[in-house]
Formats: structure tokens, C-alpha cells, sequence
């Protein structure tokens, strides 16, 4: 069986990919969901995954997880705006 890292893998999209990951048989102990969220981790582990909190925006222990997987299904997504350089950028056109 393939190891198998999902970052962002307990929200929504991830918890259906599990449960039907799971639901195909595969080895559960094969696969790491690192995700932000204490609650949505709670989820994810009743199907048998390493399920860690990470906080992907920052460097961390979890970076380790990388090592020795097979196949990164990323479904980590920035769900609000950090702050962020507002200086406006010269429009460009290629017309």
C-alpha cells in the first residue's frame, strides 16, 4: 500500500475523501491528515489515520510527515486573508 500524506485533509473535501478511502478497504494507518483544526482532526481519526494539528502557515514538526510518502493529496486551502501589502500593482496589458 501506498503512504499517503493530505495536508488540509479533515475539512469538508477530506473528510469525504477518507471516509470513501475507507470505505474501499485501503490501509488507514497508511495515510497522515495534517489539518489546523482540533475538531475536524476528531473526525478523521475514527477511520483509523494519523490525524496532526498543523498549522501549515508556519514551520513546524509536521514538515517531517513529508518524509518516506508516497503520493501528497493537497487540499490545504488559505480560508482568510492574512494581512497583506495593499500597494497597488501597475495594470499591464498584452493588447
Amino acid at each position: 500500500m501506498m503512504n499517503i500524506i493530505i495536508p488540509g485533509g479533515a475539512g469538508f473535501v477530506g473528510r469525504n475523501l477518507v471516509r470513501v478511502i475507507a470505505s474501499e478497504g485501503y490501509n488507514m494507518k497508511a495515510i497522515t491528515v495534517l489539518d489546523k483544526a482540533e475538531r475536524n482532526l476528531d473526525y478523521v481519526r475514527k477511520y483509523g489515520v494519523k490525524a496532526l494539528l498543523a498549522n501549515l502557515s508556519e514551520k513546524g514538526d509536521w514538515y517531517d510527515e513529508f518524509n518516506g510518502k508516497e503520493m501528497v493529496i493537497n487540499l490545504a486551502a488559505q480560508i482568510s486573508a492574512p494581512e497583506y501589502d495593499t500597494e497597488e500593482l501597475p495594470a499591464q496589458s498584452s493588447l
